[in-house]
């Protein structure tokens, strides 16, 4: 119970920060206590995140960063990113308050184990950004809220690893060291035990979300840097304003004001990783193994099985994580969609490669998630 009041807390907290950079771009929190005054203004206000929340009727189309202080692709990017943040807190919500519940905590945390690192994961990298962004002289105001931020993530993130380690790590032999590798429920062997739970779905991820992961990378570690082999490369770079916060070398510096707009890029990227990361985390490290398991009356009495069930221990909880997943990939597809036609308009970026591969990959997931 204090695990889930603690994960469930702070994941509410990312969730509606996330949700409303994604519906209200630019919209601070704020929130009012006779014990307390909370407010991330002066976050949005060092990341340049401010001047797009828009208020004003004009087209959308028409915005240009000639003639104002606002982008339509630095949009898209703080867009984008916020969704990735929304769908690594939608994850770790249906994780720890509503899963199917289960009379054992160690089943809990092992059908689970690969989710809760791969999120834990995000969380730590999540932090050392926030600690890498207040290197650059944000406010006193801005670096306050980024600490109770870096707070927030660590404690969910150790919350989170605690049981898992105690379940786990403890009953593993040195030669077991690996979270990937680690067996709690004891299997009876089986013929395709290190099989991956699906292959399909397992490679069609690799594609989409491996492809969508190129660019990305990029622009976490080095943005603004043309990769002359990717298509569109160059036109998603001019559309996202990367020439601007972080221009090639033989060009004059740009006036500091925009090394805001150059961490939100990187900052979104890291948020959209994060939740690829836990994709391909559940498409390659949770093997198939048997239904044959020690464990099964504990399942059977969870819901998560009848006793005629044949289905692989793995691919349950495969399938658990592929359900929540679909609903991610809608989020990424309505982002893509909103911006699809507001590309093409302004800087003639065809985002067709990336809109084919995130809905592919949405059917896929969808298919054999619910069907």
């Amino acid at each position: 119970m204090p695990v889930m009041v603690v994960v469930g807390a702070c994941s509410i907290y990312w969730a509606a920060f996330a949700f409303s950079m994604w519906t209200q771009t630019g919209k601070s929190l704020e929130l009012s206590t006779p014990l307390f005054n909370y407010t991330d203004l002066p976050y949005h206000a060092y990341f340049n995140n401010a001047i797009y929340s828009r208020t004003d009727p004009t087209r959308f189309t028409s915005h240009s960063f000639e003639n104002r202080p606002y982008s339509p692709g630095q949009f898209f990017t703080r867009k984008f990113g916020s969704c990735g943040l929304l769908c690594t807190s939608i994850i770790k919500l249906y994780v720890f308050l509503f899963s199917p519940g289960t009379p054992s905590p160690a089943l809990f945390y092992s059908y689970h184990a690969v989710t809760i690192t791969s999120a834990a994961v995000g969380n730590f990298a999540h932090a050392a950004f926030l600690l890498y962004a207040c290197t650059f002289g944000p406010s006193d105001e801005a670096v306050s809220v980024m600490m109770q931020m870096v707070f927030l993530l660590v404690l969910e993130a150790a919350v989170m690893l605690g049981p898992l380690g105690w379940y786990h790590v403890s009953g593993m032999k040195v030669k077991d060291f690996k979270f990937w590798a680690n067996k709690p429920i004891r299997y009876t062997a089986g013929q395709d035990e290190g099989a991956l739970a699906n292959v399909t779905v397992s490679g069609i991820t690799l594609l989409c979300s491996g492809f969508m992961s190129i660019p990305l990378l990029r622009d976490l570690f080095s943005p603004g840097t043309l990769l002359p082999w990717f298509p569109g490369d160059a036109s998603y770079l001019i559309f996202t304003r990367a020439y601007v916060h972080s221009p090639p070398s033989y060009y004059p510096d740009f006036p500091e004001e925009y090394i805001g707009d150059r961490l939100s890029s990187q900052m979104a990227a890291l948020f959209v990783l994060s939740y690829v990361f836990n994709k391909l985390a559940t498409a390659f490290l949770i093997k198939k193994g048997t239904h044959l398991c020690p464990e099964k009356g504990q399942m059977i009495s969870s819901g998560w099985v009848t006793a005629a069930d044949t289905k692989p221990y793995g691919y349950l909880r495969a399938l658990h994580c592929w359900k929540v997943q679909t609903i991610c990939q809608v989020l990424f597809w309505m982002t893509l969609f909103r911006f699809y036609h507001v590309a093409v308009e302004t800087e003639g970026y065809d985002m067709n490669f990336v809109f084919m591969a995130v809905v592919f990959e949405t059917f896929v997931v969808l298919t054999y998630g619910y069907l």
